[in-house]
């Protein structure tokens, strides 16, 4: 069976006004997305969770 491991990290950049949002599926694939404002971050999060649910669903039968 697949395990889903995700981690979000929203952080304060020194040298950028927008917030960057880290993404971790696992600890070898990071997708940075440097979005404009929190809603906008917390929108793409729930489109991103939503998905990780469907993965799961998908992968649950195969063990």
């Amino acid at each position: 069976m697949h395990i889903f491991h995700g981690k979000i990290f929203i952080l304060d950049s020194n040298h950028s006004s927008l917030p960057k949002l880290f993404f971790t599926e696992n600890e070898s694939h990071v997708i940075l997305v440097t979005l404009t404002s929190l809603h906008a971050c917390i929108s793409f999060y729930m489109k991103y969770l939503h998905a990780s649910i469907q993965f799961l669903q998908h992968t649950t039968n195969h063990t």
